[in-house]
């Protein structure tokens, strides 16, 4: 009742419970119809009710007031406001019948316990009953008197407490699955179709063949109730509740037909006595039936519970086989003597190495002997005293004691006791293990001395060593040259945690690095002493352990003047190499103008000529030289016609590309190199760095003029192209060079471009020099 199914599923199950209530009520008034009893002696609609809500809850109550609507207003042909009444009351009823049915106990299987069967008797059947029969009552007989309203109720209740009692656990028991666990006897099951036919034979003897005379019969009926509640004692539910309300049936049916024991003249009430027969016969029947199953669940709970103390019996034994396995396994392969003793310290028993560790024969036994008899006069108080710390309850540490032997000097032993206690808890013994130490305390001493020449070794090392937890830094050792450097003070004993990283990221980073490779050569590091210096050093560590955790030893070497040293060294170097730079940059470059010089141009044709030829491209070279310089200096001066040059130069840059090369040629001639231009597109670059110096209009100097006395200059430039004029550097330069006095000699202030090698040109005009 808890999930909540689909709703199809929901509305299958309301129309199933509204026609189950509809046709149980047919059948009921048909079934006592030709009586005309009213009431009728068992409604067997209200065990449909209290299943539905038993089986679906909350959800089954709309189905059930339908179904009544539905069965008092097509059947009884009655009022609508009582039509609506009863489907009230006759819905409302089961489900409180219900609520309360779970508070008293929540179990949803009525068979399971008689605290469930009580539970149903008064809530499911009792509660449920009387509601319905106080709203039923009520409704129908408004207006006719007290008498008349309680007489009604009284018979509406017992129809609807015989019904629901009589039908709703044999419904109940074919529909509820039965739970889990419990388990039915072959034996019985095979019996069931004979005692099935035995109880129907007698029942219908009883009421239907049997006649009822003078009523002097009238109690043969009851002893049904034994063969009832010897089925219920050994039979489930499912089998005996629908065969006890057949049996009903047949008791009703014979009432009815006035035959049977019950009836016997007009003056009889056979059917109020079948109808308490009934009720008696299912009650009784449902309490055996919860004490049968009650009984069987204790059964198997006592089974399970036997069950299980034999396993826990069976682990337990085999514990204890165990443990003495395990005893006697480890007495005979410990290294360490196991000595059972009494309270006075005699040996009960002893394990073969006590014969090894007091140099005896193995054939000497040692039982009876006392523990203190191995032990120096000096020290068995002590032991006496360890036994009785350990009787008084307390758990001493081990001892050291010394121990005497036939075949070797006094040695040291090491005995560890503890008490042993009988079933009642008191002391009984003591179980001593004895160890011998004498090696261990050699090694202590050899580990003392040791320790005490790496003491030695480190304090006069002439490098900084250190010995740190790695997981907080905390210094647990440094020698003299470490706290000088550090500037600290570690005395013998003492800890502490400086912060001596100038990087703290960086000391995660080299403790992570120790722990995955276990070591550190020579990393150089900043670090800083106690009162906040800085410095460099060469930094070594190793990954060890001590006490309870990893710890790192650490060497320092103080490098911080060759530091210095290197810096000075770096920048030095740094000015070199800047230097460097320079002079190769003047050795490439015109130092008025800051273009290339020619050198670097016949570097760059030569090369920019090499892969054109690779891939088959064509280099224009375009050769520029100032209009009348030699007029320009002397009228404006040499400080006017170095400021020209430079921002011609600056023009030229201007007008380059990436892959261009501008060159200073020497004095007022400069020259261009442009990779991939054709003739044609020289020309036009050439034409427009023409027009952009006859454009350049230069302020003169102030005891010159004014601004309309401004300096302005021309050029003239000739232009050659690979292949056309020429297959190397010094061919081109000729052919644009020769380009250039045509333009000058055709009145300069203009870009010419050379003839091909095959057609006459500049070339037929002798060489002279550039003119100005």
């Amino acid at each position: 009742m808890s999930e909540h199914p689909p709703w199809p599923r929901r509305l299958r199950d309301s129309v199933v419970i509204a026609a189950a209530y509809f046709g149980l009520g047919l059948l009921t008034l048909h079934f006592f119809a030709g009586h005309g009893t009213f009431p009728v002696p068992v409604w067997l609609p209200a065990a449909a009710a209290i299943v539905a809500v038993m089986l679906r809850g909350a959800a089954a109550v709309p189905a059930i007031a339908l179904g009544t609507f539905l069965f008092n207003r097509l059947v009884l042909d009655a009022p609508l406001a009582i039509c609506l009444a009863l489907a009230c009351g006759n819905s409302m009823a089961p489900y409180l019948g219900w609520r309360a049915m779970r508070r008293l106990d929540p179990s949803p299987y009525i068979f399971a316990r008689r605290r469930t069967v009580a539970a149903f008797a008064l809530g499911g059947v009792g509660l449920h009953g009387l509601l319905a029969s106080l709203v039923g009552a009520t409704a129908v007989t408004a207006g006719q008197g007290v008498d008349a309203w309680l007489h009604t109720l009284l018979s509406w209740w017992l129809c609807d407490t015989a019904g629901a009692l009589i039908a709703a656990p044999a419904l109940l028991a074919l529909l509820q699955p039965e739970p889990g666990g419990i388990r039915h006897w072959q034996g019985f099951v095979r019996e069931r179709p004979v005692a099935a036919l035995a109880l129907l034979s007698l029942a219908a003897f009883f009421f239907l063949v049997l006649p009822g005379r003078d009523g002097t019969l009238v109690g043969l009926p009851f002893l049904l109730t034994f063969p009832a509640l010897w089925l219920a004692w050994r039979h489930p539910p499912r089998f005996v509740q629908p065969l006890l309300a057949l049996t009903c049936a047949i008791a009703l049916a014979g009432a009815l037909s006035h035959r049977g024991v019950f009836y016997f003249g007009p003056a009889s009430l056979p059917l109020e006595t079948t109808a308490l027969m009934a009720i008696s016969l299912i009650f009784v029947a449902l309490v055996v039936g919860a004490m049968a199953t009650e009984r069987q669940r204790a059964a198997m709970a006592l089974r399970e519970a036997n069950r299980n103390l034999v396993a826990r019996v069976e682990m337990q034994s085999r514990k204890l086989q165990t443990s003495e396995q395990v005893f006697e396994t480890v007495v005979q392969t410990s290294p360490d003597a196991i000595l059972v003793t009494n309270l006075e310290g005699t040996i009960s028993f002893a394990s073969p190495q006590a014969n090894l560790l007091f140099g005896l024969s193995p054939d000497v036994l040692l039982e009876g002997l006392t523990f203190c008899q191995f032990l120096t006069t000096d020290t068995r108080a002590l032991w006496a005293n360890q036994l009785s710390e350990l009787i008084a309850g307390r758990t001493p540490p081990p001892l050291e004691l010394t121990a005497v032997a036939p075949q070797r000097a006094d040695f040291s032993i090491e005995a560890n006791g503890r008490l042993l206690r009988d079933g009642q808890g008191q002391p009984r013994g003591a179980v001593v293990v004895v160890r011998d130490v004498e090696d261990r305390r050699r090694l202590q001493r050899e580990l003392q001395d040791n320790e005490q020449r790496f003491r030695m070794l480190a304090e006069t090392a002439p490098f900084a060593l250190v010995f740190a937890r790695a997981e907080n830094g905390e210094i647990i050792f440094a020698n003299r040259e470490a706290q000088r450097l550090l500037g600290v003070d570690v005395p013998a004993g003492t800890a502490f945690t400086p912060e001596f990283y100038a990087d703290p990221e960086e000391r995660s980073e080299i403790i992570a690095q120790l722990m995955q490779k276990g070591a550190l050569d020579n990393r150089e590091i900043r670090l800083k002493d106690r009162h906040g210096r800085t410095f460099w050093a060469i930094f070594s560590a190793v990954l060890s352990s001590y006490s309870d955790g990893p710890a790192l030893l650490i060497s320092i070497n103080d490098i911080t003047a060759r530091k210095a040293l290197e810096l000075t060294l770096r920048r030095q170097l740094e000015e070199i190499r800047a230097l460097q730079a320079t002079l190769q940059d003047q050795a490439l470059r015109d130092g008025l103008t800051g273009l290339f010089n020619r050198r670097y141009l016949d570097e760059t044709l030569e090369r920019e000529l090499a892969r054109a030829a690779r891939e088959r491209t064509p280099v224009s070279v375009i050769m520029l030289d100032m209009d009348h310089f030699k007029r320009l200096n002397d009228r404006y001066g040499h400080k006017a016609g170095d400021t020209v040059l430079q921002r011609l130069a600056e023009i030229l840059r201007d007008a380059c590309r990436a892959s261009d090369v501008a060159c200073r040629y020497g004095g007022e001639e400069f020259a261009l190199i442009l990779p991939g231009a054709t003739l044609p597109t020289a020309l036009e670059r050439a034409e427009a760095i023409r027009r952009q110096v006859a454009e350049l209009a230069l302020p003169p100097s102030p005891s010159q003029g004014t601004a309309d006395n401004a300096i302005r200059c021309t050029v003239s430039l000739g232009v050659a192209t690979y292949p056309e004029h020429g297959g190397n550097g010094e061919t081109l330069i000729q052919q644009a060079d020769r380009a250039l006095y045509a333009a000058k000699g055709a009145g300069r202030n203009r870009a010419v471009g050379a003839p091909p090698l095959s057609l006459p040109g500049p070339a037929a005009h002798p060489a002279l020099p550039l003119l100005d």
